[in-house]
């Protein structure tokens, strides 16, 4: 029986040891053959300019380390860690993109391209990332988009013939639409949705307590004609149907009087 429990020790140090050492992965072009282990891994960082013109980028690798009772996370380390892999890879340079040190935890990450350099005395340049390509970059003439979405947090302002403005907030909803790109840069969105002032941010069940309770619920239908500018901002006008439905609820307990009860009310209007 001790025996048995021994072992269960070592399994679980173990694991706890395989879960808390440095995480690395790799996106290769194309598989290597490993440089050796004393080859020297020349380190460009993030600022530099002095990459050498002759260079073939073989990878990409994130290395990301958390300090633990078996791990010392630092700089040293890390990038340790980088460079064997490198070398695996078959590369003999690394270009650093990002090192970063997360304030709230001890965790350490490295983001930097594997290169393979032929000459380290050639032409210098400037190693410059590719821009991230926006989403409507790869939209032209005749796209057609699913848009699905969920109104999370929803602030309502409704005002009834002859009754008080009703200012409430809450969550949930839920749209779909269906985007026609008629050029390039614009693009026509017919879209459905709804959403509604649930008290609480996920569907749950609810035990109101004694009061009065406002329930508002909006449920619309659209046309709009969106355009594109400089990739990134989109400005639209168009058309749109809305349905809200405001339910006045009160609730009792045992302790209220009879007399003092008011009746709910149930209003609807349509824009």
């Amino acid at each position: 029986m001790k025996t048995k429990f021994i072992k269960y020790q070592i399994l679980g140090c173990l694991i706890l040891f395989v879960s808390c050492s440095h995480h690395v992965r790799l996106k290769l072009k194309s598989n290597y053959p490993p440089v050796n282990s004393d080859s020297t891994v020349v380190i460009y960082s993030k600022k530099s300019n002095d990459v050498p013109s002759q260079f073939e980028k073989l990878g990409e690798l994130k290395v990301t380390c958390e300090k633990s009772y078996f791990v010392n996370c630092d700089s040293t380390s890390i990038l340790s860690t980088a460079k064997n892999e490198a070398r695996k890879a078959g590369g003999n340079a690394m270009f650093i993109s990002l090192r970063k040190k997360h304030l709230l935890s001890f965790k350490l990450i490295l983001d930097a391209d594997i290169l393979r350099i032929s000459d380290f005395s050639s032409n210098t340049i400037e190693y410059i990332k590719p821009p991230r390509q926006s989403r409507f970059d790869s939209h032209k003439k005749g796209t057609f988009d699913l848009r699905l979405s969920l109104p999370y947090i929803n602030f309502f302002t409704i005002k009834f013939k002859g009754e008080k403005t009703v200012n409430t907030s809450g969550f949930l909803g839920a749209l779909i639409g269906f985007d026609y790109y008629h050029k390039d840069n614009q693009y026509l969105s017919l879209f459905v949705g709804g959403g509604m002032n649930f008290i609480v941010p996920m569907p749950a069940p609810v035990d109101y307590f004694s009061g009065e309770y406002d329930f508002v619920y909006t449920a619309y239908l659209g046309l709009t004609k969106n355009h594109v500018i400089f990739k990134k901002l989109v400005c639209g006008y168009g058309l749109s149907l809305t349905r809200n439905i405001w339910l006045q609820r009160h609730y009792y307990d045992e302790y209220d009087d009879i007399t003092d009860i008011l009746p709910d009310k149930d209003f609807m209007t349509h824009h």
